[in-house]
């Protein structure tokens, strides 16, 4: 089996347990991403069976940008909702990798500009200030003044949208949701919409910025505005089989 190796590089738990990974799974075709080659000696990532990722959602979410292979994720950060594995059981890979269930999560995208598989954010740019923007959702226009709008998968309603008071999703709900950041109209709360909507945001009368998956990728100016909608592509995920 052929398979790429990626582990956050700023815990040295992290580097201790990719060189643990590497060692147990030396029978394997092994390649490793760019960023631990400095720790790990081989090749570089290229085509892969499945993606090893040490780490938390953040070092997951940096993985899905960028790659497109299947991913078996071990826990090593704060939060590890994606995560499958704790670093107490790395010997059951081996097991997994034999025999496994497939998830296939939705992702979004802002055609021309990329895709998340967790989130959708534009905010105003100036801190502290709040904008008003106009969300179009199926046949629905409405405005909204607050700090921001977040659209947001199932697999993302646990991150930034429920911090800011969305629901939780159950995965695999073919659903989008969209979460206004502080909005002065407390009326205006979380809509869940079917998942095949169009959602077009508009900066009404401030700049902003939009980030996916927490990287900012552009801003909008006064009158621009954004589409978001459901991508043709999934995020893959090698889950343990359920007994």
């Amino acid at each position: 089996m052929r398979i790429g190796l990626v582990s956050r590089t700023d815990r040295k738990e992290a580097i201790q347990l990719a060189k643990e990974i590497a060692d147990q799974f030396s029978h394997h075709d092994l390649f490793f991403d760019s960023d631990i080659l400095p720790f790990l000696k081989g090749d570089v990532i290229r085509d892969v069976d499945v993606m090893l990722v040490i780490g938390g959602d953040g070092t997951i979410l940096r993985t899905v940008r960028k790659y497109s292979f299947p991913i078996l994720a071990v826990k090593m950060g704060r939060h590890g909702h994606l995560c499958e594995v704790s670093p107490d059981e790395i010997s059951t890979i081996e097991d997994i990798l034999g025999s496994h269930t497939v998830s296939r999560l939705m992702k979004i995208e802002v055609p021309g500009t990329g895709e998340a598989l967790n989130e959708v954010v534009v905010r105003a740019k100036i801190p502290d200030k709040v904008a008003r923007f106009r969300i179009t959702y199926g046949n629905h226009t409405e405005e909204m003044l607050g700090d921001g709008i977040i659209v947001t998968t199932p697999t993302g309603s646990t991150a930034y949208s429920l911090a800011a008071g969305g629901p939780r999703i159950e995965e695999g709900c073919p659903v989008l949701c969209i979460t206004p950041i502080c909005p002065l109209d407390l009326s205006f709360s979380p809509r869940v919409i079917p998942h095949d909507w169009v959602v077009t945001i508009t900066a009404v009368d401030k700049p902003c910025h939009m980030t996916l998956d927490g990287f900012e990728l552009s801003s909008l100016s006064v009158g621009d505005e954004i589409t978001v909608r459901k991508s043709q592509n999934h995020a893959v995920f090698w889950r343990k089989k359920k007994l």
